[in-house]
Formats: structure tokens, C-alpha cells, sequence
């Protein structure tokens, strides 16, 4: 019986001290361009302030119903193209950004329009840090260059005007 309440109370110990502990990583410029398509971009930058490399692994929000990691590349006949990747690599003591022209969050099946200036979390889990979640401010399409990117992308998916 003692070792059953000891047990325990180290369990207890170790999930408050687990919950205490802030994210490994620093995240900022989380945004997600407002849509009324079903299909969006996320994008952030996320700082890796230890000394373990780590990696994206997924990602998922109650809100939508598949989020996958993707990357734009070059090909060889000079075409850029889009492609979901198993991980985005997160190096020790740096950052990674995921924007438009490179890695990013492609979010599908979103259930309800993305309003201006809501907040949306989702939650990414990486193969070392595990899941954690992050608030993701929804932004206006239109801003220039990364309006005609989105529109492009959007188009590369098979979407209509």
C-alpha cells in the first residue's frame, strides 16, 4: 500500500512539474491569412533556445480537419512546387520559419469561415518538445506580394477563382 501511495504521489509530482515548465521554444508571428475558401496557410517562426536539434512533426486544430507540413520548392525545370514533408528540421540554438515560398502549415476542411483578428490555436507536435498548442491570429489576405502568393497557392491546390 505504501509503495501504491508513493507511486502516486511521485506521478502527481512529476505531471505538475511537467505542467509548470514552459515551452521549450519561443513562437512568434503566428498568423493565418483570412479566407472564406476551406483551405488556408499558417505561418510562425519558432526559436529553438536549447541544445538539442528537434523537428516539426505534425500539426492539428480542433477547427479544421487535416493539417499537414509543407514546403515550396524549385524542381529542375524551374517550377516552383508545393509538397508535404514528414518534418521541418528545428537545429539547436536556432529558428525556422515558416512562410510563404518556403515551409508552412497547409490547414484543410476548415469548419467555419476565419474571421480578422480572431485567434486560433493549433497544435503542433514535435518528435523531442511533444505537443504544444499556440494561438494563431488571423490577418487580412490582402497585404501586396503575400495576397498574390496565397491567390497562387490556393490555385496550385485546384481551387477556383
Amino acid at each position: 500500500m505504501k509503495k501504491i501511495l508513493l507511486l502516486a504521489v511521485f506521478a502527481l509530482y512529476a505531471f505538475t512539474a511537467q505542467a509548470d515548465n514552459p515551452a521549450p521554444y519561443k513562437f512568434t508571428e503566428a498568423v493565418i491569412r483570412e479566407t472564406p475558401a476551406k483551405t488556408a496557410a499558417g505561418y510562425v517562426t519558432i526559436e529553438n533556445p536549447t541544445d538539442e536539434n528537434d523537428g516539426l512533426i505534425a500539426a492539428q486544430a480542433s477547427w479544421a480537419t487535416k493539417i499537414e507540413l509543407h514546403m515550396v520548392k524549385e524542381s529542375s525545370d524551374g517550377i516552383m512546387q508545393m509538397a508535404p514533408v514528414k518534418q521541418i528540421p528545428l537545429v539547436k540554438r536556432s529558428s525556422v520559419s515558416l512562410k510563404q515560398g518556403g515551409y508552412h502549415l497547409m490547414i484543410f476542411g476548415i469548419k467555419e469561415p476565419l474571421k480578422l483578428d480572431d485567434k486560433k490555436e493549433i497544435t503542433l507536435r514535435f518528435s523531442k518538445a511533444g505537443a504544444i498548442t499556440v494561438p494563431f491570429t488571423i490577418e487580412p489576405i490582402g497585404k501586396g506580394v503575400q495576397a498574390k502568393l496565397m491567390h497562387d497557392h490556393l490555385m496550385m491546390m485546384g481551387h477556383k477563382d
